[in-house]
C-alpha cells in the first residue's frame, strides 16, 4: 500500500503555488503511489495520466502516459526529470495546458 504522506505533500505544493491548477487541468482520480501521486487530467495539450514521483535527489520525476485499455499497460508518452517543488506548476502547465 502506498504511503499517502508524499502524495499529500505534492498536492499541497501544487496548491500553494496555484490554488486552481489542479482544477484547471481537469484533475480526477487522485491516487497515492509509491513515492508520489498519480491522477488523470483533461488539459488542452494532454489528456491522460500524470505521475509525480519523489526521487532520491529530493526532486520530482513527472511521467505522462496513458493506460492501454486492451492490455492494461501504462504507455509512457513523456518523462521530465529533475523538477523541484517551486517548478511543479510551471512544468505541469507547459505539459498539460500549453499548445
Amino acid at each position: 500500500m502506498a504511503d499517502s504522506r508524499i502524495a499529500n505533500i505534492i498536492i499541497d505544493q501544487i496548491q500553494a503555488t496555484d490554488m486552481l491548477a489542479l482544477f484547471a487541468y481537469g484533475t480526477r482520480h487522485l491516487t497515492a503511489i509509491d513515492d508520489g501521486v498519480m491522477f488523470s487530467v483533461s488539459g488542452l495539450n494532454f489528456k491522460g495520466i500524470v505521475k509525480i514521483a519523489l526521487s532520491a535527489m529530493d526532486d520530482y520525476t513527472i511521467t505522462l502516459g496513458k493506460f492501454d485499455k486492451k492490455t492494461s499497460e501504462f504507455n509512457i508518452k513523456q518523462v521530465i526529470n529533475g523538477v523541484y517543488c517551486d517548478q511543479l506548476v510551471a512544468v505541469l502547465d507547459d505539459l498539460i495546458e500549453k499548445k
